[in-house]
C-alpha cells in the first residue's frame, strides 16, 4: 500500500495569498532583488518560486531589461530544491510560463532534484531562504532518519522534519541574508525545539514573528502554523516584531517584544507585552500549596462502565465528565482503599458482574498498565481512583473563555473522568474555583498557546497548578490579606 505522502514527505501546499505576504515580510521586493540570490529548498510545484520570478520579472520589466538579460539573471539569482522529480518538473513548467509572459523562453532553472538536507553547495550563498518546509515527524524519516540526527537542532525530543530545515535555512544564507518560513509553531514550546529556541535566542536572529493562532490555511493539513523570518549575521537585535494573523487582514502587528519577554523558562511565548509580564509572574512563581491538580478516571473503555443498566448497584457510584460539567454513573470496582475488588465480591451483583463479562474481550484489548492488567475487569489506568473519598472539584480542558470554564463540585464518595480535578486540604474549593473563573486564567490559557479546533485552547494538570500555586500559594494569600 502506498504511503502517505503528506506523512512521509511533508507536502502541503501553501496558499498563495501567504506566498505574499510572507515574501512581503522577508523584504523580497522592489529593485534590490535583482542583485539577490533567493531559495525554496522545498519547491514543490513552485508555489514560492512562481511568485519570486513573477516579482523579479515585474521589476525587471519596469528597468527596461532585455529579455535575454532577464533571463541570464533569473539563471543566476533564483534557486530550488525538490526531492519528488513530478513536482519539480510541474515547478519547471510553470516557471517557464510565467518568464514567457515576459518573452523569456528556454531558461535554464536553477532546480535541483535532490534531498535538500544533502544539498551541501549552498551554504553561506543565498540571501533568501524562503518557503514552506517539510512537516515530517521523525518515525516517518524511513531510512534518512539517522541522517537528519547530524543536525544540531535535530539531538532533542521526537523530531519534526520542519526543525532541520531551519538549521539548514540557516546555513545556505549568506552573511546578513534572510530566512522566512511557514512551519508549525509547536517548536515554541516542545522538547523537539529546545535546541532551536536556544540557538535562535543565543544569536539573536529572530526578527519577526507572525502567529497564525487557531487560523487553518492548509486545505490537506490540520496543524497550528507561525511564520517567523530571521536574519543571519546582522545586528544582534533584542526586540523581535510580533504580529498576530487575521484571516481578511493578514498579519497585524501586536507588539516589539525582547527576548525576556518571550522566552520564558527556556520556552517561546508570544501575546502583548502587559499580558507577557503577567505570564512571566506566574511562570516564575516559586511559592506553594498542598493543592493537586490530577487527571480524572482513564477506564480506556467508557462505553463498558459509564451509565450501566444496573445504577443503584454497590459498584455504581456518581461520576462527573468534566468535559461537558454533567453527572452519570459508572461501574466502579474498587474497594475503601482505592484497590481492584476481588473478582468473586464483584459477582455479587449479578447484572454488574454480567455486563464486565460480556465486554471481557474488549476490556482484554486494552492498553492498559501492568497493574490494571491483574485485573481483567479494573480501569485501564489508575488515575483518580485514590481520591473518591475526597471532595475534588472537577475542571473541562478545553476554553475559548472564562465562560466556557465548567467548575463541578465532586462530594466524597464520587469519581471524576474527561477531564481534571482539584483537591487541597486547606484552602476552600470555592476559593479555588472563583481564581478559575478570572480572566486572567482564561488569558493565562490563551498565552500558553495549546491551540484546538473551534477556537479552542487546551491545558494540562500542570498548567493549572502552576497558575493556583502562583494564585493562591499560601504567601501571595497572606500578604494580600495584610494590606
Amino acid at each position: 500500500m502506498e504511503r502517505n505522502p503528506q506523512k512521509t514527505r511533508g507536502k502541503v501546499y501553501t496558499p498563495e495569498k501567504l506566498v505574499t505576504q510572507i515574501l512581503d515580510l522577508a523584504g523580497y521586493y522592489g529593485e534590490a532583488i535583482l542583485d539577490k540570490r533567493i531559495m525554496e529548498n522545498s519547491c514543490g510545484d513552485g508555489a514560492f518560486l512562481a511568485q519570486i520570478v513573477d516579482r523579479y520579472c515585474r521589476v525587471a520589466d519596469a528597468r527596461a531589461m532585455t529579455p535575454r538579460e532577464l533571463r541570464e539573471r533569473l539563471e543566476r539569482h533564483i534557486y530550488g530544491i525538490e526531492l519528488d522529480k513530478d513536482e519539480l518538473r510541474k515547478c519547471r513548467a510553470r516557471l517557464d510560463e510565467i518568464a514567457a509572459s515576459f518573452n523569456v523562453r528556454n531558461a535554464q532553472w536553477r532546480l535541483e532534484c535532490n534531498d535538500a538536507t544533502a544539498a551541501r553547495q549552498y551554504v553561506g550563498k543565498m540571501d533568501f531562504v524562503v518557503g514552506n518546509p517539510p512537516y515530517v515527524r521523525v518515525h516517518n524519516l524511513g531510512e534518512s532518519a539517522s541522517a537528519i540526527r547530524r543536525f544540531t537542532f535535530a539531538q532533542s525530543g521526537m523530531i519534526d522534519l520542519y526543525i532541520v530545515f531551519y538549521e539548514l535555512g540557516i546555513e545556505m544564507l549568506a552573511p546578513c541574508g534572510t530566512l522566512a518560513y511557514i512551519t508549525p509553531s509547536s517548536f515554541f514550546t516542545s522538547a523537539a525545539g529546545a535546541r532551536m529556541r536556544a540557538s535562535l535566542v543565543e544569536r539573536q536572529i529572530l526578527r519577526k514573528l507572525v502567529d497564525l493562532k487557531h487560523a487553518q490555511p492548509f486545505e490537506t493539513a490540520t496543524t497550528y502554523t507561525t511564520i517567523a523570518v530571521l536574519q543571519k549575521d546582522g545586528a544582534r537585535a533584542n526586540a523581535i516584531e510580533y504580529f498576530e494573523y487575521d484571516e481578511r487582514q493578514g498579519p497585524c502587528f501586536v507588539d516589539s517584544l525582547t527576548t525576556e519577554e518571550f522566552y520564558l523558562g527556556g520556552k517561546f511565548y508570544f501575546g502583548a507585552r502587559d499580558a507577557l509580564k503577567r505570564l512571566r509572574k506566574i511562570i516564575e512563581n516559586h511559592n506553594v500549596s498542598d493543592l493537586d491538580v490530577k487527571n480524572g478516571f482513564a477506564t480506556l473503555c467508557d462505553s463498558v462502565y459509564v451509565d450501566p443498566d444496573e445504577r443503584d448497584s454497590r459498584f455504581v457510584i456518581p461520576v462527573v465528565k468534566a468535559s461537558k460539567g454533567v453527572w452519570r454513573k459508572i461501574i466502579y470496582p474498587y474497594g475503601d482503599d482505592a484497590r481492584p475488588l476481588p473478582e468473586d465480591v464483584l459477582r455479587q451483583d449479578a447484572n454488574v458482574y454480567a455486563r464486565l463479562c460480556a465486554n471481557r474481550a474488549k476490556l482484554d484489548a486494552r492498553a492498559a498498565e501492568p497493574s490494571a492488567k491483574k485485573f481483567w475487569y479494573a480501569y485501564g489506568r489508575s488515575q483518580g481512583v485514590a481520591d473518591v473519598a475526597r471532595e475534588k472539584l472537577a475542571i473541562n480542558t478545553l476554553i475559548r473563555d472564562e465562560r466556557d470554564l465548567k467548575l463541578v463540585v465532586a462530594p466524597p464518595g464520587s469519581g471524576v473522568y474527561s477531564g481534571l480535578y482539584v483537591t487541597s486540604d486547606s484552602i476552600p474549593l470555592a476559593r479555588i474555583a472563583d481564581a478559575l473563573r478570572a480572566k486572567e486564567f482564561a488569558e493565562y490559557v490563551a498565552l500558553l498557546g495549546k491551540y484546538k479546533s473551534g477556537g479552542f485552547y487546551a491545558f494540562s494538570s500542570k498548567d493549572v497548578k502552576t497558575y493556583l500555586n502562583y494564585k493562591l500559594s499560601e504567601r501571595r494569600v497572606m500578604r494580600a490579606l495584610s494590606h
